[in-house]
C-alpha cells in the first residue's frame, strides 16, 4: 500500500496521503442506493462500490484540495 500510496507520491511531490500540507485528489461516492440486506462493514462497502458504483453514485470531486463537482 505505501507504494501506491505516500511511496510514489514522494516521485512527484507532496501527493499520496490525506495529510496537512499535501494536495487531494478524491472522489466522493454515495453508496446509499447500492442496497444490500446486511449491514456491511467499510471494506465490504468499498468492495461493493468498486464493483457496482458508477456515475450517478459520485457526490463530489477534489482536485488538488479543491472541489471541482
Amino acid at each position: 500500500v505505501y507504494v501506491g500510496t505516500m511511496g510514489g507520491g514522494e516521485f512527484v511531490g507532496k501527493v499520496g496521503t490525506v495529510a496537512e500540507g499535501y494536495a487531494l485528489d478524491a472522489v466522493v461516492l454515495d453508496d446509499a442506493l447500492l442496497d444490500h440486506p446486511q449491514t456491511l462493514s467499510v471494506r465490504d462497502r468499498v468492495e461493493r462500490a468498486v464493483y457496482l458504483a458508477d456515475d450517478r453514485n459520485i457526490t463530489a470531486k477534489f482536485v488538488a484540495g479543491d472541489q471541482i463537482f
